[in-house]
Protein backbone atom coordinates (compact mmCIF):
# COMPACT_ATOMS: atom_id res chain seq x y z
CA UNK A 1 0.00 0.00 0.00
CA UNK A 2 1.10 3.53 -0.77
CA UNK A 3 2.51 5.31 2.31
CA UNK A 4 3.04 8.66 3.37
CA UNK A 5 5.51 10.31 6.41
CA UNK A 6 3.08 12.00 9.11
CA UNK A 7 4.48 15.86 9.67
CA UNK A 8 2.97 17.92 12.47
CA UNK A 9 2.60 22.15 11.44
CA UNK A 10 6.38 22.65 11.12
CA UNK A 11 7.19 19.85 8.73
CA UNK A 12 8.98 18.16 11.34
CA UNK A 13 8.27 13.89 10.93
CA UNK A 14 6.50 12.44 13.96
CA UNK A 15 7.73 9.59 15.30
CA UNK A 16 6.14 6.89 18.11
CA UNK A 17 7.86 6.26 21.34
CA UNK A 18 10.48 3.67 19.63
CA UNK A 19 11.46 6.54 17.62
CA UNK A 20 10.06 4.95 14.68
CA UNK A 21 8.67 7.42 11.79
CA UNK A 22 4.65 7.34 11.91
CA UNK A 23 3.12 6.93 8.41
CA UNK A 24 -0.49 6.61 6.84
CA UNK A 25 -0.98 3.78 4.48
CA UNK A 26 -3.32 4.81 1.86
CA UNK A 27 -6.17 1.48 1.56
CA UNK A 28 -6.13 0.10 -1.62
CA UNK A 29 -9.52 0.35 -3.79
CA UNK A 30 -10.04 -2.30 -6.49
CA UNK A 31 -10.86 -1.09 -9.67
CA UNK A 32 -14.27 0.15 -10.42
CA UNK A 33 -16.79 -1.93 -12.13
CA UNK A 34 -17.82 -0.62 -15.99
CA UNK A 35 -21.34 0.51 -16.27
CA UNK A 36 -22.92 -2.14 -17.48
CA UNK A 37 -24.60 -2.15 -21.37
CA UNK A 38 -28.28 -0.89 -21.35
CA UNK A 39 -30.15 -4.44 -21.27
CA UNK A 40 -33.62 -4.79 -23.17
CA UNK A 41 -36.17 -5.20 -21.03
CA UNK A 42 -37.60 -8.90 -21.64
CA UNK A 43 -40.80 -9.62 -23.15
CA UNK A 44 -42.66 -11.00 -20.47
CA UNK A 45 -45.83 -9.61 -19.04
CA UNK A 46 -46.56 -6.86 -16.26
CA UNK A 47 -48.88 -8.29 -13.55
CA UNK A 48 -49.34 -4.63 -12.11
CA UNK A 49 -46.86 -1.45 -12.57
CA UNK A 50 -47.15 1.83 -10.52
CA UNK A 51 -45.55 4.26 -12.51
CA UNK A 52 -44.72 8.02 -11.66
CA UNK A 53 -43.05 11.38 -12.26
CA UNK A 54 -40.86 12.22 -9.54
CA UNK A 55 -40.51 16.72 -9.51
CA UNK A 56 -37.45 18.33 -8.13
CA UNK A 57 -38.71 21.37 -6.27
CA UNK A 58 -37.07 24.01 -3.73
CA UNK A 59 -39.66 25.54 -0.95
CA UNK A 60 -38.92 28.86 0.91
CA UNK A 61 -41.21 29.71 3.36
CA UNK A 62 -41.50 33.11 4.77
CA UNK A 63 -41.15 34.05 8.54
CA UNK A 64 -42.96 36.83 8.42
CA UNK A 65 -46.24 35.47 7.44
CA UNK A 66 -45.38 31.83 6.62
CA UNK A 67 -46.45 32.20 2.74
CA UNK A 68 -44.84 29.35 0.51
CA UNK A 69 -42.96 29.62 -2.62
CA UNK A 70 -42.31 26.61 -4.39
CA UNK A 71 -39.73 26.56 -7.25
CA UNK A 72 -39.58 24.02 -10.06
CA UNK A 73 -36.64 22.64 -10.64
CA UNK A 74 -34.38 20.15 -13.48
CA UNK A 75 -33.90 17.14 -12.53
CA UNK A 76 -37.40 15.45 -13.07
CA UNK A 77 -37.26 11.62 -13.05
CA UNK A 78 -39.40 8.78 -13.92
CA UNK A 79 -40.09 5.68 -11.99
CA UNK A 80 -41.67 2.76 -12.10
CA UNK A 81 -42.71 -0.34 -9.63
CA UNK A 82 -43.26 -3.43 -11.46
CA UNK A 83 -44.73 -6.75 -10.23
CA UNK A 84 -44.16 -9.65 -12.65
CA UNK A 85 -45.95 -12.71 -12.06
CA UNK A 86 -47.51 -16.38 -12.66
CA UNK A 87 -43.64 -17.08 -14.84
CA UNK A 88 -42.81 -20.20 -15.06
CA UNK A 89 -39.94 -22.46 -17.14
CA UNK A 90 -37.98 -20.44 -19.68
CA UNK A 91 -39.56 -16.90 -19.41
CA UNK A 92 -38.95 -17.18 -15.58
CA UNK A 93 -35.45 -18.07 -15.74
CA UNK A 94 -35.02 -15.26 -18.33
CA UNK A 95 -36.36 -12.44 -16.40
CA UNK A 96 -34.24 -13.76 -13.14
CA UNK A 97 -31.35 -13.61 -15.76
CA UNK A 98 -32.06 -9.74 -16.49
CA UNK A 99 -32.37 -8.82 -13.36
CA UNK A 100 -29.37 -10.92 -12.07
CA UNK A 101 -27.25 -8.99 -14.66
CA UNK A 102 -28.09 -5.93 -13.46
CA UNK A 103 -26.21 -6.34 -10.58
CA UNK A 104 -27.82 -3.69 -9.01
CA UNK A 105 -28.18 0.14 -9.30
CA UNK A 106 -24.70 -0.10 -11.66
CA UNK A 107 -26.79 -1.93 -14.39
CA UNK A 108 -29.55 0.47 -16.97
CA UNK A 109 -32.24 -1.09 -18.60
CA UNK A 110 -34.68 0.42 -21.47
CA UNK A 111 -38.37 1.13 -20.03
CA UNK A 112 -41.86 1.74 -21.89
CA UNK A 113 -44.22 2.88 -19.69
CA UNK A 114 -46.39 -0.09 -18.78
CA UNK A 115 -49.46 0.36 -21.92
CA UNK A 116 -48.63 3.57 -23.56
CA UNK A 117 -46.15 1.59 -26.10
CA UNK A 118 -48.52 2.97 -29.16
CA UNK A 119 -49.62 6.59 -29.40
CA UNK A 120 -53.43 7.65 -28.99
CA UNK A 121 -52.77 9.92 -31.92
CA UNK A 122 -52.13 9.68 -35.76
CA UNK A 123 -48.64 10.30 -35.29
CA UNK A 124 -48.49 10.11 -38.91
CA UNK A 125 -45.16 11.03 -40.49
CA UNK A 126 -41.51 10.93 -39.51
CA UNK A 127 -40.97 13.89 -36.83
CA UNK A 128 -37.77 15.54 -36.54
CA UNK A 129 -36.59 18.43 -34.13
CA UNK A 130 -36.74 21.63 -36.61
CA UNK A 131 -33.87 23.72 -35.23
CA UNK A 132 -31.11 24.10 -32.77
CA UNK A 133 -30.73 24.89 -29.24
CA UNK A 134 -34.29 24.60 -28.17
CA UNK A 135 -35.13 24.16 -24.60
CA UNK A 136 -37.97 24.00 -22.21
CA UNK A 137 -41.30 22.32 -22.48
CA UNK A 138 -42.15 23.13 -26.02
CA UNK A 139 -40.76 21.74 -29.26
CA UNK A 140 -41.12 22.82 -32.78
CA UNK A 141 -40.94 19.69 -34.99
CA UNK A 142 -41.22 18.98 -38.60
CA UNK A 143 -41.49 16.12 -41.09
CA UNK A 144 -45.33 15.03 -40.18
CA UNK A 145 -47.83 14.38 -42.60
CA UNK A 146 -49.38 17.93 -43.07
CA UNK A 147 -53.20 19.07 -41.66
CA UNK A 148 -53.39 15.67 -38.75
CA UNK A 149 -55.65 17.45 -36.53
CA UNK A 150 -54.62 15.18 -33.33
CA UNK A 151 -51.16 14.48 -34.55
CA UNK A 152 -50.44 13.23 -30.80
CA UNK A 153 -53.04 13.80 -28.02
CA UNK A 154 -52.76 14.62 -24.60
CA UNK A 155 -51.33 11.82 -22.49
CA UNK A 156 -48.99 10.25 -25.62
CA UNK A 157 -45.47 9.83 -24.88
CA UNK A 158 -42.62 9.97 -27.09
CA UNK A 159 -38.70 9.47 -26.79
CA UNK A 160 -36.27 12.06 -28.02
CA UNK A 161 -32.66 11.09 -27.58
CA UNK A 162 -32.67 9.42 -23.57
CA UNK A 163 -35.35 11.33 -22.98
CA UNK A 164 -38.68 10.64 -22.37
CA UNK A 165 -41.95 13.05 -22.40
CA UNK A 166 -45.51 13.44 -22.17
CA UNK A 167 -47.74 15.11 -23.74
CA UNK A 168 -49.89 17.95 -22.19
CA UNK A 169 -51.40 19.49 -24.86
CA UNK A 170 -52.32 18.21 -28.38
CA UNK A 171 -50.21 18.74 -31.01
CA UNK A 172 -51.49 19.66 -34.74
CA UNK A 173 -49.43 19.75 -37.78
CA UNK A 174 -49.94 22.55 -39.93
CA UNK A 175 -49.88 22.88 -44.32
CA UNK A 176 -46.13 22.58 -43.97
CA UNK A 177 -45.72 19.47 -41.54
CA UNK A 178 -44.72 21.48 -38.77
CA UNK A 179 -46.16 21.01 -34.95
CA UNK A 180 -44.93 22.52 -31.95
CA UNK A 181 -45.11 19.72 -28.86
CA UNK A 182 -45.71 20.57 -25.33
CA UNK A 183 -44.84 18.14 -22.92
CA UNK A 184 -43.50 17.25 -19.67
CA UNK A 185 -40.87 17.06 -17.79
CA UNK A 186 -38.63 19.70 -19.44
CA UNK A 187 -35.86 19.11 -21.83
CA UNK A 188 -32.72 18.52 -19.80
CA UNK A 189 -30.28 19.00 -22.95
CA UNK A 190 -31.10 20.66 -26.04
CA UNK A 191 -32.03 18.49 -28.72
CA UNK A 192 -29.80 18.29 -32.25
CA UNK A 193 -31.40 19.53 -34.97
CA UNK A 194 -33.04 16.47 -37.28
CA UNK A 195 -33.07 14.40 -34.12
CA UNK A 196 -36.18 12.05 -34.45
CA UNK A 197 -38.81 12.10 -32.39
CA UNK A 198 -39.58 8.49 -31.21
CA UNK A 199 -43.29 7.93 -30.64
CA UNK A 200 -43.73 4.09 -30.66
CA UNK A 201 -42.52 1.85 -27.86
CA UNK A 202 -40.66 5.52 -26.34
CA UNK A 203 -38.58 4.44 -23.54
CA UNK A 204 -36.44 6.00 -20.93
CA UNK A 205 -33.29 4.47 -19.25
CA UNK A 206 -34.05 3.17 -15.88
CA UNK A 207 -31.50 1.83 -13.37
CA UNK A 208 -32.60 0.10 -10.03
CA UNK A 209 -33.94 1.72 -7.29
CA UNK A 210 -31.56 -0.18 -5.26
CA UNK A 211 -28.91 -3.56 -4.70
CA UNK A 212 -31.57 -5.38 -3.43
CA UNK A 213 -34.17 -5.65 -6.19
CA UNK A 214 -35.49 -8.34 -8.15
CA UNK A 215 -36.63 -10.56 -5.31
CA UNK A 216 -38.73 -13.31 -6.47
CA UNK A 217 -41.06 -15.53 -4.86
CA UNK A 218 -41.91 -19.06 -5.48
CA UNK A 219 -44.84 -21.12 -4.92
CA UNK A 220 -46.28 -24.28 -6.35
CA UNK A 221 -45.88 -25.46 -8.86
CA UNK A 222 -42.97 -23.79 -9.50
CA UNK A 223 -44.74 -20.26 -10.57
CA UNK A 224 -42.11 -17.17 -9.94
CA UNK A 225 -43.20 -13.32 -9.13
CA UNK A 226 -40.93 -10.88 -9.43
CA UNK A 227 -40.79 -7.50 -8.07
CA UNK A 228 -37.99 -4.49 -9.36
CA UNK A 229 -38.49 -0.79 -8.51
CA UNK A 230 -36.30 1.75 -10.79
CA UNK A 231 -36.10 4.89 -11.56
CA UNK A 232 -34.80 7.04 -14.27
CA UNK A 233 -30.97 7.26 -14.56
CA UNK A 234 -29.99 11.27 -15.50
CA UNK A 235 -26.27 10.28 -15.86
CA UNK A 236 -27.08 9.26 -20.03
Amino acid sequence: MPETILVDELGNELVDETGQQLVYESPQFSEPVPIAPVLTFPAVPIGQAHWSLISRTQSLESELDGSLQVLAQLGDRWAAQLTVSDLMGQPARLFSAFVNRLRGSSGRFYMTPPGCGTPLGSAAGSGVVNGANQTGDMLVTSGWIPNQVELLAVGDYFQIGFELKQIVATASSNAGGLATLTFTPPLRRSPTNGTAIIVNNPSCIMLPADDSQGAHDISGPVIYAFTLSGVEALDI
